[in-house]
């Protein structure tokens, strides 16, 4: 009887996940497949939104909502962002909030596990915690190393070190005193100082370029570290900076083992790009961004219709936690079983608009027709790639809370 009992459950969920999606259906006009696009998939969708939020794919702009549609973008009151990095929603319209602002900035952050394009392209910015294994074994035959000294910096007195011809570029440590923040007269802004950094009571290192007349002007590659800071996002020490484009030149400081000893390495590039293992194309953080499902806020019931560029299935990253994921015309008639790639799904949920609930979704269940162009939040255990078994307003409205569970 227990058996039956379970069955009837199940059977009436499924019932009922089968009127959301022909209630919600998303009636795709077109898909463009470019094969020779690796990244991303684009599409038509008619979505059916209902008064109220509604979790659908992508974050939606001016130039994407059709003109035939029902639901303008006047209709709309709100867009929300979902930020795994803070845990929170972030407004992105109708005006984006400083939150959302900050986060478009934190572009390609180094040790998160993630190769972004830029990271992995460009020596100035790139991060070898996360692209180590995308590099070519015959990189070191592109630089030229001009020199290579250690250097013994003293509290609060600034020492140029610099490859022949670039001796402008000075080193100097600092506890708590001035800092420059690449801030000119011009600007009318006063440099910074350690303490304005985050630093206080601890060796604070800065890099700088005296780029003006008389060092009067400093630009803005700048390091302010501490060996101590216990900050990944402020440690760049180890990390390569140009300091001459035209001659490409680049400058690399990296600690020793012994204190207040750091060891200065000058070198020229053969080309401005790393020589990879792989012509496989990275995704840019854009890319990543726009492919999100986000949370809209209509004011009417209706149907919008809109283009939908997202990533394909194998180049969505998801972070530990939750993460909020478009369906696309990729995940159709696949359970998730087939489509979770290397990561450990622990939940998934749609949000059902009509009855304001979270609907749970198992690792079983196909995805239907019809649910392209909507939204769902899936929990991982750890950072991962999504992929199919062969890759391996108003701040008072708020949209709904993630699931406690």
């Amino acid at each position: 009887m227990k058996t039956k009992y379970t069955l009837l459950i199940a059977f009436i969920f499924l019932i009922g996940f089968a009127i959301l999606v022909s209630a919600q259906s998303a009636n795709l006009m077109n898909i463009y497949l470019d094969e020779d696009d690796e990244t991303s998939i684009a599409y038509d969708v008619e979505l059916e939104l209902t008064e109220g939020w509604n979790l659908v794919s992508g974050l939606l702009s001016d130039n994407q909502i059709d003109a035939s549609s029902e639901i303008k973008k006047k209709d709309i009151t709100a867009i929300y962002f979902y930020s795994n990095m803070d845990n929170k929603y972030l407004l992105a319209y109708p005006e984006k909030s400083p939150e959302f602002e900050e986060y478009t900035k934190k572009r390609d952050v180094c040790e998160d596990g993630i190769c972004s394009a830029a990271e992995r392209e460009y020596f100035e910015t790139w991060c070898s915690a996360d692209c180590q294994g995308e590099l070519s074994e015959d990189i070191m035959n592109n630089i030229n190393v001009i020199s290579k000294e250690r250097l013994i910096l003293t509290k609060d007195e600034l020492q140029p070190v610099g490859p022949p011809g670039f001796k402008e570029h000075s080193f100097k440590t600092y506890w708590d005193e001035e800092a420059f923040t690449g801030a000119t007269a011009s600007d009318g802004e006063q440099p910074g100082n350690c303490d304005s950094w985050g630093y206080s009571d601890m060796d604070c290192v800065v890099v700088h370029n005296n780029m003006g007349i008389g060092g009067e002007t400093y630009n803005y590659n700048i390091f302010i570290n501490s060996p101590n800071d216990r900050n990944p996002y402020n440690d760049n020490f180890g990390k390569a900076f140009v300091i001459s484009n035209d001659h490409k030149v680049y400058a690399q400081v990296d600690y020793t083992d012994t204190p207040n000893v750091y060891e200065v390495a000058f070198y020229e590039l053969a080309d401005s790009t790393l020589k990879l293992r792989t012509e496989k194309k990275v995704p840019t953080f854009n890319e990543q961004f726009m492919s999100q499902a986000n949370w809209v806020y209509s004011e009417k019931a209706g149907k919008i219709k809109y283009e939908a560029i997202i990533l394909r299935l194998n180049q969505r990253n998801l972070k530990e936690g939750w993460n909020f994921v478009s369906i696309t015309p990729d995940m159709i008639d696949v359970d998730l079983v087939n489509l979770k790639g290397n990561c450990d799904i622990t939940k998934t949920y749609f949000y059902n608009p009509y009855d304001n609930r979270w609907d749970s979704f198992r690792l079983e269940d196909d995805f239907e027709p019809g649910m392209e162009g909507m939204g769902a939040i899936i929990k991982v255990s750890e950072s991962c790639i999504l992929g199919t078994s062969e890759d391996n307003v108003n701040n008072a409205i708020m949209p709904p809370q993630i699931p406690t569970d």
